[in-house]
């Protein structure tokens, strides 16, 4: 973050968009799409699929309340990840509801995680099924 002198005005280290309070700052840098942190390979890669997932939250008198999320999932490894971007609530919905199972999600790695012959192997099945 660069502090200009004068005026307090807070910048963003990765997008340079501008704040006049440090606490609005820090938490755009956290979220900001050129900030490294928040970028993944597997975002590009043309197999990931969104998916829209149920999930429950409890809440402080003892009630519950569904509520769906879109989420990733990656039919290579079939895994669902997690964003990037939502790392600050990633121990809330680390599992999930997916039809009457609970499944797990794992945070989105930085690398593919999907060997060439993995991706082989699913291209080979994908050309299988009959639609």
């Amino acid at each position: 973050m660069k502090t200009i002198t004068g005026v307090t005005i807070y910048r963003c280290d990765h997008c340079n968009k501008a704040y006049r309070h440090k606490g609005h700052a820090r938490k755009h840098e956290e979220r900001c799409s050129s900030n490294p942190e928040n970028q993944s390979a597997c975002l590009g890669c043309p197999y990931l699929q969104k998916r829209q997932i149920a999930y429950g939250r409890d809440y402080c008198y003892g009630e519950s309340q569904e509520e769906v999320a879109n989420t990733f999932f990656c039919p290579v490894k079939e895994v669902f990840m997690m964003h990037p971007k939502t790392k600050p609530y990633q121990d809330s919905i680390k599992t999930v509801r997916c039809g009457s199972k609970r499944v797990g999600q794992i945070p989105m790695p930085k690398t593919c995680m999907c060997t060439s012959e993995e991706i082989a192997q699913y291209e080979i099945d994908c050309e299988e099924l009959p639609f």
